[in-house]
């Protein structure tokens, strides 16, 4: 090679080089946007595993251990991931493209597997009749204090029907780390609207781990249109979970069961 051909060959290298650097918006020691969405894949694969067999991940150790099999194939900590979650939370624009990167990489990968792809991509995992869940949301999550959003927001429908008249619809769900000595809480607020343009509420304020549940008494005569609320976690000062989300109707009341109304007091 001439020394004019291995100025030309080390001119392009480095504009390369440049270039590449350029195309890359994350500061070392945060996942590319590219690592960020593989690492998103596969963690919303892992929650759709425990969605479809809840048999199979039952215990919150189970779950644990499948999303840290994630996080050791791309050869991550949870907290390298949390860190750069952190990082994308302060620049949304490039977190929206990474997440939109992701469900059109879910969307090949369905079309290619011959499945089809609903544009609601919400999971929900199979109940009897017996026991109907109308719960449409993600079963877990977890919450950290750096993270951006400290609550989840959820609303449903009945269905009409016997759901639609249930005497009370109860939110069940595992709760795991929390501190009550450092103050820490979940408030939970389940409300529905009902024919008549009124809401009933239930308010809750969860201080321990372990199993809870908030019913919502629905009274008699009452037709539910619409059930939501949330739950927010109050001053984590460390990982804070919710897992085992579920939403069921109590037994409904027919029409003839229905007594009649006592008369106003005096």
């Amino acid at each position: 090679m001439t020394i004019s051909g291995f100025q030309t060959f080390l001119v392009v290298s480095l504009s390369a080089l440049i270039g590449l650097s350029a195309c890359s918006h994350t500061p070392e020691g945060v996942l590319t946007e590219k690592q960020m969405r593989d690492v998103m894949i596969d963690l919303y694969t892992a929650e759709a595993m425990i969605y479809d067999e809840p048999q199979r991940y039952e215990t919150f150790e189970q779950r644990r251990a499948l999303f840290n099999d994630v996080f050791a194939k791309h050869h991550l900590t949870e907290a390298q991931y949390d860190s750069s979650l952190m990082w994308y939370g302060r620049n949304l624009d490039l977190y929206m493209g990474v997440c939109d990167m992701a469900l059109e990489e879910v969307d090949r990968r369905l079309k290619s597997a011959g499945g089809e792809v609903s544009s609601d991509v919400t999971v929900r995992r199979s109940s009897s009749p017996a026991t109907p869940d109308l719960w449409s949301g993600k079963r877990y999550y977890a919450f950290s204090p750096s993270d951006l959003s400290d609550r989840v927001v959820f609303e449903t429908s009945p269905g009409g029907g016997a759901h639609a008249t249930a005497a009370e619809y109860v939110l069940e769900m595992q709760i795991w780390g929390l501190q009550p000595a450092a103050n820490e809480r979940i408030v939970v607020s389940l409300r529905a609207d009902v024919e008549n343009d009124s809401t009933l509420i239930q308010r809750d304020t969860i201080t321990a781990d372990g199993p809870h549940r908030v019913a919502l008494i629905n009274p008699p005569g009452n037709y539910v249109r619409r059930i939501y609320g949330y739950l927010r976690v109050i001053a984590p000062s460390s990982k804070v979970y919710v897992d085992s989300l579920r939403l069921t109707p109590g037994e409904s009341v027919s029409v003839d069961q229905l007594e009649p109304p006592l008369p106003p007091l005096e």
